[in-house]
């Protein structure tokens, strides 16, 4: 609020360039009640501003008389209470997100891990995606080793990844 139109001042009157930024606010129904009275003041006295200000209320009143988009989309308005409804359980369900938090303290490392890396990967996921190839090309070669595959003898030379002599090594 400018302080020509504080209350408890001097009651000085706006100027223009002032007015014509409150004269959407007054229009839109946004003004304080002491805003809109030193709008009206000033456009009682300044014909330019005066007309500015009709021309704001018109447009305002065409645009409100306009059909919105959104009252073809649901005439019955039953989205609108389906999006009500579901806010209103998840801000119920909200109240027990303390309760859970600390619950959470309480469950195993394994767990809060787990938790924090489904986060992590569904806020990043490229960064998932290129952990799921890390595990995987660790498994795999865990499960190559174990089966016999990737043990090297004494005094033989180390064979490459591959198929070697028909065998995936």
């Amino acid at each position: 609020m400018s302080p020509e139109i504080q209350s408890g001042e001097s009651k000085r009157s706006l100027r223009c360039a002032e007015a014509e930024r409150l004269l959407v606010l007054y229009a839109c129904g946004e003004a304080s009640p002491v805003e809109r009275a030193a709008v009206e003041e000033h456009v009682g006295g300044c014909t330019e501003c005066a007309a500015e200000f009709a021309s704001e209320l018109r447009l305002h009143q065409m645009l409100a008389t306009l059909p919105q988009a959104a009252d073809g989309l649901d005439v019955t308005g039953a989205l609108l209470e389906q999006c009500r409804s579901e806010l209103a359980e998840a801000l119920d369900e909200g109240h027990d997100f303390a309760a859970a938090r600390t619950r959470g303290r309480s469950e195993g490392l394994f767990a809060r891990l787990f938790a924090w890396c489904r986060m992590e990967m569904a806020m990043h996921p490229a960064l998932g995606a290129a952990l799921f190839v890390l595990v995987g090309l660790g498994m795999g070669r865990m499960i190559q080793v174990s089966a016999g595959g990737g043990a090297v003898a004494a005094g033989t030379a180390a064979q490459p990844w591959g198929f070697v002599g028909g065998n995936w090594m």
